[in-house]
């Protein structure tokens, strides 16, 4: 099998995922304890979360050109999928531009000490973009695992 675009994609896209899940879950746990540590370690993933998704989006475009040519692809998955990564980039650099701006503002003092209005829409916003990066998750794991080809195969 040759390293194509459809590999690179594969490499790639398990990165906004994770980052976004656990930058979410430290940014809970940092509300919770109001520990600066965790905020600022959830801020950073957040911001780490959506420049991988601008990688893991530009190389699901060239993966797509790939993918629409497999015989066991079936059609309309790959529109979902791109469909859905489309909506979960945008929510992860809003979330990536918050939490860039809450670490600048936050340079000299706590996070704890931001506005509550601010802490806030942080939560929200790494909430929205796990919730949306998974559900493009989800849908890309569809164009292979729901293959029918995969359906008929028996284990022994």
């Amino acid at each position: 099998m040759p390293f194509d675009a459809s590999y690179l994609h594969l490499l790639v896209n398990h990165f906004p995922v994770v980052l976004s899940i656990v930058g979410f879950a430290s940014i809970v746990v940092g509300a919770a304890s109001k520990r600066d540590f965790f905020w600022r370690t959830g801020l950073m993933l957040m911001v780490l979360a959506g420049v991988a998704a601008i990688v893991a989006f530009l190389t699901g475009d060239q993966a797509a050109h790939i993918m629409r040519e497999r015989a066991f692809v079936v059609q309309g998955t790959i529109a979902a999928h791109d469909s859905a990564a489309g909506i979960a980039l945008w929510a992860l650099l809003v979330a990536a531009a918050i939490s860039a701006f809450a670490l600048w503002r936050a340079r000299a003092t706590s996070v704890t000490a931001l506005p509550a209005w601010l802490r806030q829409l942080l939560l929200l916003a790494a909430l929205v973009g796990a919730i949306l990066v998974s559900n493009a998750a989800y849908r890309g794991g569809q164009i292979v695992h729901d293959a029918p080809v995969l359906q008929t195969l028996k284990v022994p």
